[in-house]
């Protein structure tokens, strides 16, 4: 959280006698209404429940115990390590079946998921947003490690069907998602590199910068240049032909080399006055272009990797044939979507999503509806990106686009509308197992 390093705002552990606190299994997202399906866990029968509460940093853990009754049984700091985690779980096993609910899956909550799930216990997730929306419910103004505890450990118990389940079987999921995040921060600093550079090359030379504006700089031809000669003075050292000759070398299209050679000597002579510091920014400059270079290269590796992760996932290769879909965000898709058993229909896949519209009623004077503000960042993401894709190459898909604005809708709007459509398609095509094959109506 904003204002300290490594925290996990709670992990809460649920103790009763039955052996499965979920009902059903915590492998099924549904069973954790319970079996009654009236939003209540099945109860053993005895006692009251112990509820478990744990705020979480990078050198502990604050934990608390309360009852179902909201009796808080003790407080207590457990270290974030293994043997601690550990020994705390099996001390808490011996009272009953434990069911460990988190609100940070990943970052710091890693470790206490995964001992967690190694000693035998259900872990269950529940989002951060509704653990704040419940601390407003019950009324708790404060905000610490021990009053955030309480307030999850009520919550879990309360509405037990707003939490998520967690299985041993999500290692697939932890490495794709690694994966993801590897290729996200590879854009970033990918893009941080080329801003520096075009602000290096409009300091000492504005017209070399206009050259390389755009997209040139994510072509290897223009990032080779630019590692090997620098900039306007290492460009006319090395004369045009040996230019022009190193640029042929690296480039996959000869026009675009050839223009690109022209445009950097055309650019030279507009310029004849020395900026100072030009020679040491120009070798500055070049270790840029190298980085990025490099960060292309592992970007490239990390993607063959996620195409073998893809091959695990059942349906990935019937979600790959839809439109719009390439490796990347077909491995957001399935990571965001988390088996399509989850869901009875494309209705609940799209609220999920976030595309389905969320009613705003209130007597006669407010009417209205809105996209929902709370849903899987993720793959309402990669949906949202997907459909622009297909708005962009499918003629099906571009002409339902192009339907929606003429209806009036902005473009955000239109696309999120053929979002919503393809979300239908999508559910089919993993539902059932077959590849996306278009239908003349």
């Amino acid at each position: 959280r904003a204002g300290g390093a490594g925290h996990i705002r709670l992990h809460r552990v649920l103790l009763q006698q039955d052996p499965d606190p979920l009902g059903a299994g915590v492998a099924q997202p549904h069973a954790i209404r319970g079996e009654d399906g009236k939003g209540k866990p099945p109860r053993g029968g005895i006692g009251p429940v112990n509820e478990n509460g744990a705020d979480s940093k990078s050198f502990h853990h604050a934990f608390a115990v309360v009852r179902a009754t909201g009796e808080v049984l003790y407080d207590k700091r457990v270290k974030q390590s293994e043997r601690d985690l550990g020994a705390l779980f099996d001390m808490l096993k011996g009272h009953g079946s434990v069911l460990v609910v988190i609100d940070q899956l990943y970052n710091i909550g890693a470790l206490t998921r995964a001992v967690a799930l190694d000693r035998g216990c259900l872990v269950a997730y529940l989002p951060g947003f509704r653990m704040r929306s419940a601390a407003d419910f019950y009324g708790s103004q404060s905000k610490t490690d021990a009053a955030d505890a309480r307030v999850i450990a009520r919550a879990a118990a309360d509405s037990p069907d707003k939490l998520k389940p967690i299985s041993s079987t999500q290692t697939l999921d932890c490495e794709t998602r690694a994966i993801i995040s590897f290729d996200d921060d590879i854009k970033k600093e990918c893009t941080a590199e080329q801003n520096r550079i075009r602000a290096k090359l409009s300091e000492i030379h504005p017209p070399l910068e206009r050259v390389f504006a755009g997209q040139k700089l994510k072509s290897e031809c223009a990032l080779a240049l630019l590692g090997e000669f620098g900039g306007p003075y290492g460009f006319k050292a090395a004369g045009k032909k040996k230019v022009l000759r190193f640029a042929l070398e690296h480039s996959y299209k000869t026009s675009f080399a050839e223009r690109l050679v022209d445009g950097v000597f055309e650019a030279l002579g507009e310029q004849t006055v020395e900026v100072p510091g030009s020679v040491m920014q120009e070798q500055i400059i070049s270790h840029h272009a190298r980085q990025i270079s490099a960060y292309l290269k592992q970007r490239k590796n990390a993607l063959s990797v996620l195409e073998d992760l893809l091959e695990l996932y059942p349906g990935s290769d019937c979600l790959m044939t839809v439109p719009g879909v390439d490796t990347l965000l077909c491995a957001k898709i399935m990571v965001g979507i988390g088996g399509i058993e989850r869901f009875d229909s494309p209705a609940k896949l799209a609220s999920y999503a976030g595309f389905a519209p969320v009613r705003r009623e209130s007597g006669t004077s407010i009417r209205s509806s809105h996209q929902a503000y709370r849903a899987s960042k993720m793959l309402k993401d990669a949906m949202f990106r997907s459909a622009f894709v297909a708005a962009n190459t499918d003629p099906q898909s571009h002409e339902y686009y192009e339907k929606k604005r003429s209806q009036g809708k902005h473009h955000n709007a239109a696309v999120a509308a053929l979002a919503r459509c393809r979300v239908n398609v999508i559910y089919s095509v993993l539902a059932n197992r077959r590849p996306y094959v278009y239908i003349e109506p």
